[in-house]
């Protein structure tokens, strides 16, 4: 039998405890995205079948191991974070959980590139530009659990898209150097993430 999300009038019933409900902690990473550049940290407050609050933090460094003065002039980079506020509504499977929800994320990004000065060819300079977003979106996802019920192994795969607003600051002395970067007031982002965790219960 597949449990389907219902509604009781304007009320959402994913709010309403249950009687002796499982109630656990959910720590996630992914190490495999440092190849991607970020490094995703969540941890996740669960009720049983129900509900879900999430935090989640991801450090951005691209490339992620490579040191900023031996990257080549001219080639960008970029060293940052993100966060995330996330609420989901679990609907059990037969296998999982597939769960709805939203979002709210801030991230702040510098954008940087190395340049030389023919006048000093042995010195090697960086200069930097700073991004700032802040967005809301709508979030869907996957959660494979040993035991809904209990603690162990977890599986997160999501997705979510997010619109809100971006800050964007260079020194316009070095503006021609990250032209190419979208500036525009309106940001929108698209997310996918594979996260790698356990359920703590405390119950």
């Amino acid at each position: 039998q597949i449990n389907r999300p219902y509604v009781r009038g304007t009320h959402f019933k994913y709010f309403d405890p249950k009687f002796n409900e499982h109630k656990g902690m959910i720590i996630g990473t992914n190490p495999f995205f440092l190849i991607a550049g970020r490094l995703p940290l969540a941890v996740e407050f669960y009720n049983e079948k129900r509900l879900g609050h999430e935090f989640e933090f991801i450090g951005i460094r691209e490339p992620f191991f490579q040191i900023d003065q031996n990257i080549a002039p001219g080639k960008k980079f970029i060293r940052g974070y993100s966060a995330c506020i996330k609420q989901k509504f679990y609907n059990p499977l037969k296998a999982g959980m597939w769960y709805f929800g939203h979002e709210i994320r801030f991230t702040n990004m510098g954008h940087f590139t190395n340049i030389t000065i023919p006048q000093i060819p042995d010195a090697v300079f960086t200069i930097s530009s700073v991004e700032q977003r802040i967005e809301y979106g709508l979030l869907l996802g996957y959660r494979i659990m040993k035991n809904r019920n209990a603690s162990g192994f977890t599986l997160d795969i999501f997705t979510s898209y997010d619109i809100g607003y971006r800050g964007f600051d260079v020194d316009k002395k070095y503006e021609t150097y990250f032209a190419n970067l979208n500036q525009s007031n309106l940001s929108t982002s698209f997310h996918f993430g594979l996260n790698f965790g356990n359920v703590f219960s405390y119950r």
